[in-house]
Parts: structure tokens; C-alpha cells; sequence
């Protein structure tokens, strides 16, 4: 169909004869999203002082900027800023147009064009695979890799007038294409070309210009923060993203899982094309391009985020239907009314997955696939976690023998066996029954429900409460010195004066058991903001659980 003929939305997409729509629906009925002069005015000013506010992004400010839309000839700037691609550029010494024209010099020697054909993909198919070898290990790039990129650059947005048809600009949008492929492809051999990303380059190369998206793409590509290891040949990482979205459907969405899985629907089976595409298949484009405004922010946990919205949305209607030839191709094609920017935005951006509760369940799902658990591994595991080993009963056997002072065993409660530090001046505080002075502390502890610092709770021992961050557990000698203690707390735990080593799980335990474990306490520790009136006189830095994994750090101090 002649592309002169079509009409073309805002966004350059294809407007069809609704007789002979394709089957991938694109949405056209836009809203005017109009931005004052104000609102451009503080993004000019954003980036005009870009190395503040860049230290101020997880505070917010960018992020309720975002909420609010940002305008269109400002974006591509903005996701340059976000994915620090000018600054990666500067780094390398990968030239992109001294590669550029080492591919065409590569196409000339075989015979074709990056302009494409089919008389192309024919002839880069007859090639030997000895003369494949000689290519690649003169430095050029495998031409299996070559002909997939002519093949996918013709099926990457067919509905856009930068794509579509014949005309001089579809040819150059597609000549754009293939080259920024496949100049990652000499970027990175090991990795080369993988199905999926020409959309993520060829929404780039809607944005800015083609330079700028091949750093661009490269940042989404090699950074962690983004898509690293998405597009390797094992494709693990999406299928850890899989088995991880499993895990967070059972626990957030419980219904829709047991529908799932009595149906018969694995999540990889719909989690494939959203997560290695980014949801450029989503029909509302608007919808889109908030999506990645916020991707480019937050980073992976953001298609985490957007799975999600679309599951609280669509949950009731998902759950009528019965039969997996309908349901997979209502979560392959998401229907506009489920992703309309009016209704769809509130929701995605009231919707958190947190990045330690992934890197956590992501933990898990790696230590599952390393060491399958089995009935018998189960059991040895238990066994192991529950049964102290012979050397290990044999130094709490020797310990005990041996005469430890009141401070001593105070002491070993808050510290983990491989950084205990017992002072030389200890045996000089008295001898008390550890045990007995704990369980008072715990009683104490448990009925001192309201805040009072310096309490004392038990004689020659009170609480220093006034840093939200840490806690000074103090001792008086009979005599005229004192010892302090300071253990860090976070802020949280500090408002719920918790004793680490008392009343908290042991530190050791924790960071020495499986990741399952570890995911349990970070899921019940985890850090929860303070109202207005409860901010003042602590700290806004919050700590995150795997802080509180780390070991407790002990000191101590002599006054005379």
C-alpha cells in the first residue's frame, strides 16, 4: 500500500481503513498534551544545571517532573542526560562513523547493500560457513548476524512512516537502522545481534539523531541498570525476570496466579516480547513514551512496574476468561482502554517495585536454578541449618570452659563470631549473670513502650537515643571509667528501639543462610517513611535492608 495514501497520526503512525486494519492495532485518538512556559522554563533550567540536580534524582524532583509530561522536543535530551550516553561517548574510543564505514566496506566485499532486499538476505544465505569464519576473525562481523538484522529491520514498526513502504524516507529510516545494529554488533562480538532490539533502537531513532541513538542504545544495553544481559544467546537473565514476575504475581495479584496456573499460562510465555521490546508494543504511543521517560530514570524495576499496572487494571476481565488460546493473546495485545494515558498513568505511577526486593528474589530464583532443591537436598540442608557442625560444637565447647567476663558476653551478642574483640581492660567490670540482665532487657524493653531516652535498664547500663542512626549502649564500672558501645541502627529501627543482637534476629545467622531467608527478613525489614510531623530532629537518608544485613560494627571507649 502506497504510504502517499495513508494518513498518519501524531506520533507518524499509519491510520488504516478500520476494514482493513492490520492485526497490530495502533491507537490514534490522541488528547493535545500542552505544557506552559513555566514547566519548559524548569526543564531548560534542569538541564542547565544538570550536575546538581543529577545527585538530586532519587530524591524526587526530576521524578514529579516526569509525572507531570515532559515536552516532546525536550525528551531526547532528557534521555541523554538519564542515560549518561554523552558522557560514555567521550569515554571510548569506539568511533561510529569509522565503523560505519568499515560495515559498508564489509557490504561491498559481499555483494550487498545496507539498504536492504530481499536479492540481499538470498545471497548473504548462500555464503559458506568457511567463509563466515574468515570474515569474523579478520574483525568483521558474522554475517549470520548481518542477514538476521536485514530480515528484523523490515519487521520493526511496519506501521510507521519511518519504517513503511518505499518511499525515500522509510528506505533511509531502515538504512539507519541496520546501520546502528550492526555497528553494536562490532561494539560488542560477544553478544552481536539479538532479536528484539531493533525495537528498542528504532524507537531511539524516533527521538534523536542516529549517532546519539547508537550511544544511547549502548547504554540501555551494557549498563545494569538497565538491559544488561537481556540479549545474550542463553536469554537467562529474561527467564530469571520470569520466574522473579511469577513470584511477585503470587504474592501481589494471588487470584490471577491461581487462574494462571490452573489454566495452564507460564509467565514467559507474555513476559518475553514486553520486557525485551520495553512495551513499544503497547497500542497508545503516549502510554509508550511515558513508560521509557520513566525507564530511563528508575531503570529495570520500572518494567516490573508497568507489568503490574496492567494486571491491577485488566485483573477482573483476565479472570473471566477460561480458555488459554484467549487469554494469551489478550496479554500479547493489551487493549487500548487498558493502557489509555488518562486512566493508565495514576495507576503506573502509584505502582513501586523495589530494587532490593528484585535483586533479593532474583537472589533466590539463581540459588534455585544453581542447586535444584530436592527431597534429599531439602533434608541435608535442614539438617545443616539446625545441626551445629562438630568444629563448631567443639569451639562452643571450649568457649564455655573458659571464664568470660559480664562485658565480654554482653559483648558477643551484638557481634558476629569473626569480628568479636574482647578488651584487655574487660575483666575489670563485674561478673554478672548475662542470661538474667538479657531477658531484663527484653522485658523492659517490651513494656518501655513510649520514647525516653538515656532510660537505664539495668543497673551500670542505659540506652543513648539521641542519634536516629546509631545507638550507644553504655556501661558504668564500679570504678571511674566508662566503656561505650555504639551500634548502628537504621532510622527506622531507631523510632522502634530495637536492640540489635537482643530482640533482632543475630547478624551472622542472617548473612550466612540461604537467599530465601535473607528475602523474609528484608521483606519484614523494610524501611517505611515517616509522616511530616514524625521527620524532625531525624535523618532523610533512609537505610535499605541490606544494610541491615550487614555485620554490626562495635567500639569501644575509655573516659577516666
Amino acid at each position: 500500500m502506497a504510504t502517499d495514501r495513508l494518513d498518519f497520526d501524531q506520533f507518524g503512525f499509519a491510520i488504516f481503513n478500520p476494514e482493513y486494519e492490520p492485526a497490530m492495532v495502533r491507537f490514534h485518538e490522541y488528547g493535545q498534551i500542552s505544557h506552559t512556559n513555566m514547566q519548559c522554563n524548569e526543564w531548560d533550567k534542569v538541564f542547565s544545571h544538570w550536575e546538581r540536580y543529577s545527585k538530586q534524582i532519587n530524591n524526587g524532583k526530576v521524578k514529579s517532573m516526569l509525572q507531570n509530561g515532559i515536552p516532546t522536543h525536550l525528551r531526547s535530551q532528557l534521555w541523554k542526560k538519564l542515560l549518561g550516553s554523552e558522557e560514555l561517548q567521550a569515554a571510548s574510543h569506539f568511533s561510529y562513523k569509522f565503523n560505519v564505514c568499515a560495515i559498508r566496506e564489509q557490504l561491498v566485499d559481499l555483494g550487498v547493500s545496507e539498504y536492504g532486499g530481499d536479492m540481499a538476505i538470498i545471497e548473504l544465505s548462500e555464503i559458506e560457513s568457511s567463509q563466515n569464519d574468515e570474515y569474523t576473525k579478520q574483525g568483521y562481523i558474522d554475517i549470520m548476524h548481518i542477514r538476521q538484522i536485514l530480515l528484523d529491520v523490515g519487521r520493526s514498526y511496519p506501521n510507521h512512516k519511518m519504517f513503511m513502504g518505499e518511499s525515500a524516507e522509510a528506505k533511509e529510516g531502515k538504512a539507519a537502522l541496520f546501520r546502528v545494529l550492526a555497528a553494536y554488533a562490532r561494539y560488542n562480538p560477544a553478544v552481536g545481534y539479538c532479536q528484539g532490539m531493533g525495537f528498542i533502537v528504532g524507537m531511539l531513532l524516533m527521538q534523536m539523531p542516529e549517532e546519539d541513538a547508537f550511544w544511547c542504545s549502548v547504554a540501555l544495553f551494557e549498563r545494569q541498570k538497565y538491559l544488561m544481559g537481556y540479549f545474550d544467546n542463553s536469554l537467562m537473565k529474561i527467564q530469571c525476570h520470569a520466574a522473579v514476575f511469577q513470584r511477585l504475581l503470587r504474592q501481589k495479584f494471588p487470584r490471577l496466579y491461581t487462574h494462571f496456573e490452573a489454566i495452564g499460562l507460564q509467565p514467559l510465555m507474555f513476559i518475553t516480547p514486553w520486557f525485551l521490546c520495553l512495551f513499544t508494543n503497547l497500542p497508545c504511543w503516549d502510554t509508550v513514551l511515558a513508560v521509557w521517560d520513566r525507564v530511563m530514570l528508575e531503570g529495570i524495576t520500572t518494567i516490573f512496574s508497568v507489568a503490574f499496572a496492567i494486571m491491577t487494571v485488566h485483573e477482573e476481565w483476565l479472570l473471566q476468561i477460561r480458555d488459554l488460546a484467549h487469554l494469551l493473546p489478550e496479554l500479547l495485545h493489551v487493549p487500548d482502554y487498558v493502557v489509555k494515558y488518562e486512566t493508565f498513568l495514576p495507576i503506573f505511577w502509584e505502582t513501586n517495585i523495589e530494587k532490593w526486593e528484585l535483586d533479593s528474589l532474583m537472589a533466590i530464583v539463581q540459588e534455585e536454578f544453581s542447586q535444584p532443591v530436592t527431597k534429599t537436598n531439602r533434608k541435608r540442608r535442614h539438617v545443616s541449618e539446625n545441626r551445629p557442625s562438630q568444629q563448631r560444637a567443639k569451639r562452643q565447647k571450649t568457649a564455655a570452659s573458659e571464664p568470660q567476663s559480664m562485658f565480654q558476653k554482653f559483648i558477643n551478642v551484638f557481634t558476629p563470631i569473626s569480628q568479636k574483640v574482647f578488651l584487655e581492660n574487660a575483666n575489670k567490670l563485674p561478673s554478672v549473670s548475662p542470661r538474667r540482665d538479657i531477658k531484663d532487657v527484653k522485658v523492659r524493653w517490651r513494656r518501655n513502650i513510649t520514647p525516653n531516652k538515656n532510660r537505664t535498664f539495668m543497673p551500670g547500663m542505659r540506652i543513648d537515643m539521641d542519634s536516629p542512626s546509631s545507638c550507644d549502649v553504655i556501661f558504668k564500672t564500679p570504678g571511674s571509667k566508662r566503656l561505650s558501645v555504639s551500634v548502628r541502627r537504621s532510622p527506622r529501627i531507631a523510632q522502634k528501639k530495637l536492640i540489635p543482637g537482643v530482640n533482632t534476629p543475630s547478624t551472622r545467622t542472617l548473612v550466612c543462610s540461604s537467599a530465601k531467608v535473607q528475602h523474609s527478613f528484608k521483606t519484614f525489614h523494610t524501611p517505611t517513611p515517616l509522616r511530616q510531623s514524625q521527620q524532625k530532629g531525624t535523618t532523610k537518608v533512609w537505610a535499605s535492608p541490606d544494610i541491615e544485613m550487614q555485620p554490626v560494627r562495635t567500639s569501644h571507649l575509655f573516659d577516666d
